[in-house]
């Protein structure tokens, strides 16, 4: 049975061939069938702004991010010190991947920075949910109520009259 060799089968064989290897993938049960109208790679700046609007909209979507969600620890150490490096500095490489930093070795792991080597640029990458604001230094949290009061100035002016 020949299979027609189309972007989204060749995505999908790739997929299907990675996902044994991730780490965590063992113990989750048998894989299962979702539908949904759109799927948002990454979710960096473009894919989270694209996600916010389509869930506005009411379309199911669902977003996929190849690293990890990295939770913001009281202590403040949720990321290594750059000049402190360790293995969450890089995305499955053993050293640091960021110019600057210490050489260090140490074991591959799901880290926080990827360098994706180009002809004449590299470019340094945020591997986790949130993508490159993860690595940018954007990273800060405002207040809720930063958000309530945008919403309450769009609905102000969409209600007034003509």
């Amino acid at each position: 049975m020949a299979v027609e060799l189309t972007r989204r089968n060749v995505l999908a064989l790739g997929a299907a061939a990675m996902l044994p290897s991730l780490p965590g993938a063992r113990g989750r049960g048998a894989p299962r069938r979702e539908h949904h109208r759109v799927v948002i790679v990454g979710s960096g700046y473009g894919g989270a702004i694209a996600a916010y609007r389509l869930a506005e909209a009411g379309v199911r979507s669902v977003v996929l991010e190849r690293g990890r969600r990295w939770p913001v620890l009281p202590g403040g150490d949720t990321f290594p010190p750059f000049l402190a490096p360790d293995r969450r500095s890089s995305w499955f490489t053993p050293t640091p991947v960021y110019p600057g930093m210490p050489p260090v070795v140490y074991r591959p792991y799901a880290g926080l920075f990827e360098r994706v080597r180009g002809d004449g640029m590299d470019v340094i990458t945020g591997a986790g949910v949130g993508g490159l604001p993860l690595v940018d230094g954007v990273m800060l949290q405002p207040d809720g109520d930063v958000f309530s009061r945008r919403r309450r100035r769009r609905r102000r002016r969409t209600n007034r009259d003509p």
